[in-house]
């Protein structure tokens, strides 16, 4: 599944100043592993055009946790500020995954921070949207087929080629 950060709208006023807005940037925390987007600064709407590739052994199994997607500003002198999140249960990522190769949609988030919609600077809500595709795994070498009579020692000579 490859999922992509495409957008963080209605951003608030994060950082302090009269021209102090945010600098946003997104964690997608799915199956224990962070992905974490570039920081955009100084804005109320960030164009983020970032794709991360998420994996399960089996899509038959499904996926065994809720992900969960923040908001953050990044702050340069002190601990960076937590804007908002949302979670993506995990039977509907279940169901991504299960989804004919070649699928794709996009769907809009809405912030939220204790509880509460996070409003922003515009006094819309602050929102998020994601892309998805079902894609194939790669796999490595997929014109080498495995020899049934293969005996003995081998060696793999690997060549990286730029």
């Amino acid at each position: 599944l490859e999922v992509t950060v495409e957008t963080v709208k209605s951003l608030p006023k994060m950082d302090g100043g009269i021209f102090g807005k945010c600098d946003p940037y997104v964690v997608l925390s799915f199956e224990g592993v962070e992905h974490r987007t570039q920081t955009h600064k100084n804005t109320y709407d960030a164009e983020f055009n970032e794709t991360f590739a998420l994996d399960v052994d089996d899509a038959s199994k499904g996926v065994r946790s809720d992900s969960l997607v923040t908001v953050w500003d990044w702050d340069t002198a002190s601990k960076d500020d937590e804007v908002g999140q949302f979670s993506i249960p995990a039977a509907r990522l279940s169901e991504l995954f299960r989804a004919s190769i070649g699928s794709s949609g996009s769907e809009t988030f809405t912030l939220i921070a204790d509880g509460r919609v996070v409003v922003g600077h515009d006094r819309n809500k602050c929102t998020v949207v994601l892309h998805v595709k079902v894609c194939d795994v790669p796999v490595a070498f997929p014109n080498i087929t495995p020899s049934s009579d293969a005996k003995g020692p081998r060696r793999l000579d690997i060549t990286v080629a730029s």
